[in-house]
Order: C-alpha cells, then structure tokens, then sequence
C-alpha cells in the first residue's frame, strides 16, 4: 500500500505560508508516495515541489495541480500541464482537464458550492471528508458521491505543515487515481487553525475587515479555552 496525501496549500494560496519544499520534505520524512498541492488559483506550488523533489532525486510522485474558482465554487485540477489556464466556467474547466488527460475533484462540496448548478458529467471524484469541514458537510458529501456514483477522495485541506498529516489515504496501483483510493487515517482540524489560516489570508490580501474580524475571533476561541481551564482548575 501506498500513501497519498491530497488537497495541501503551500504558499502560493492566499491563505497559507507553508513554503512548497518543506512540504515535500515533510512528506518525505512520513514516507508519502503522491502529494498533491492544490493552491488557490494556481500551479505554482505544485510546480515548485516538482521541481524541488526532481532536484533532489526525491522517490515521490508530485502531479501539477490546482483548486480553482469557477461559477460554482471551487474544482480541484490534478494532472494538468505546467500552462495550463484557469477557466471560469466549471464546465467548460472540467472538460479542458480532462482534455489534458487530468483529473477533476469536487472539493468540500457543501461548503460554498451551487450544488444544484453543477454538471457532474466530467466530475472524477468528490471529495468525502474534508478535515476543515464538519461532521455532517462530511456526512452530505457521503451522501452526494453515493448518489451521483462518483469515485471518494479524502482531503487534508491542509494550510500548515502540522495539519498535512490529519488525513492520510492509501493506494495501490502506481497511478492512485486509477483505481479507488481508501482512508488510513481521519482527523479534523482544529478550529485555531481554520482562524490563524483566515488571519493569514488578511494579511495577505491587505483586507483589514478580514483581519479585524479574525483577530477578535481568535480572542474568542482562545478566551473561551482560558475560561474553561480556570473552571477545571477550581472544580
């Protein structure tokens, strides 16, 4: 069996500062065979890992991927080439990978999709448990991949190095997305992270409500854990 670690933000995504190499040799380092980086709107981290693993005669497979922004909500890209071009249109996206011999995903589908709008005809996968989703987005997205009989992928959704690892899924076949990849491990994030991966992308995008609104509530969160703990003290 093979380790496969799908849907990872690197620093190429608005919203992470994982730098795309220490992705790679963190995965490395937990003998993963397939990492799939899938940036906002862009190939650019997994170029950059590619790269970087080529470079250093690294035994992993890195395909050039992406999770864009369409008129429905996000796709995942996986296998595409290093020029590929974004297209608004899911449908016409969807046919433009598989044109390239790619594979197309439905990320966290019941989190900021049209679901009703969508055409699952060139949909590969859809992706069943998403760490930053919850427990019943999960459990509709089950529901939603049993009923279009679509293949099931799991996705770390990853934003930091220490949250790669929440979902670990394995293959068998050299090419894991010839045949049905299965769940090793599952885990959620935790919500500190979700916040801080929102703060990032203030800072980043210089949106000052963004980052007003997250800071106060990363002082809620960690206001609450502080209150909690004080009443487990007394008891």
């Amino acid at each position: 069996m093979r380790k496969i670690i799908f849907h990872v933000h690197s620093s190429y995504s608005c919203d992470s500062n994982a730098n795309p190499q220490k992705i790679v040799d963190f995965a490395i380092k937990n003998h993963v065979s397939c990492l799939v980086i899938t940036d906002h709107d862009s190939l650019e981290g997994s170029i950059s890992a590619k790269e970087y693993a080529t470079k250093k005669k690294l035994n992993i497979k890195i395909p050039i991927s992406a999770e864009y922004l369409t008129n429905i909500g996000e796709i995942i890209a996986v296998n595409l080439p290093e020029n590929f071009k974004n297209i608004f249109n899911h449908k016409e996206l969807c046919r433009a990978i598989k044109k390239e011999g790619g594979y197309t995903i439905l990320p966290h589908p019941f989190r900021g999709h049209q679901l009703n709008k969508i055409d699952y005809t060139n949909i590969d996968y859809i992706e069943i448990f998403n760490s930053r989703s919850s427990f019943e987005e999960n459990k509709n997205a089950l529901l939603l991949a049993k009923n279009q009989g679509k293949k099931k992928i799991y996705g770390s959704d990853a934003h930091f190095l220490k949250t790669i690892n929440n979902v670990i899924t394995v293959y068998n076949k050299n090419n894991p997305f010839d045949n049905q990849i299965k769940s090793l491990y599952l885990k959620y994030t935790n919500k500190n992270k979700i916040l801080f991966s929102q703060l990032i992308k203030a800072r980043k995008t210089k949106n000052l409500k963004l980052f007003i609104i997250s800071t106060m509530r990363i002082i809620k969160y960690y206001s609450i854990k502080i209150i909690h703990l004080i009443k487990n003290i007394q008891k």
